[in-house]
């Protein structure tokens, strides 16, 4: 499980997976905006900025082995209020509504009609949806509010 680097070694490990100098990725340890995760053999840098439509969303600037869809990707999205986690200018994940939180728990999201949630960045609809812990257990709930 990647963690959120706090001390000077985690960042010379972060670099080292990163193949980048330890002193660009130092400002993480300070900056309010940025955020290195690191883990066994795995380290990611974030940043965390606003759209011009006012939508914060998570940057993954630099990875390796942590992708926009990681639980620690996720779960540091969620902690700074952001509506969208994404690598470059692909958007992966819509963090919006807490479904954040129920990724990095492990756990599913189905539509009524059982197929997984997929929520877009600019999605201003409601949707329904049920989640558990698996995709089976969501699909027992669908069934029983059927």
């Amino acid at each position: 499980m990647a963690e959120a680097a706090a001390a000077g070694r985690a960042v010379r490990s972060a670099a080292g997976v990163l193949g980048l100098p330890p002193a660009a990725l130092a400002p993480a340890l300070t900056d309010p905006m940025l955020r290195l995760l690191v883990g066994e053999g795995c380290a990611a840098l974030l940043r965390r900025q606003w759209r011009d439509d006012g939508t914060a969303e998570a940057v993954v600037v630099h990875r390796r082995g942590l992708g926009a869809g990681s639980p620690a990707v996720l779960a540091t999205a969620a902690g700074w209020g952001c509506d969208v986690v994404r690598e470059g200018d692909d958007v992966r994940h819509d963090v919006a509504g807490g479904l954040v939180v129920l990724a990095a728990a492990g756990g599913v999201a189905l539509t009524p009609d059982g197929e997984p949630l997929q929520l877009l960045p600019d999605t201003a609809r409601l949707v329904r949806f049920v989640a558990a812990g698996t995709a089976e257990t969501a699909r027992e709930l669908l069934r029983a509010l059927a």
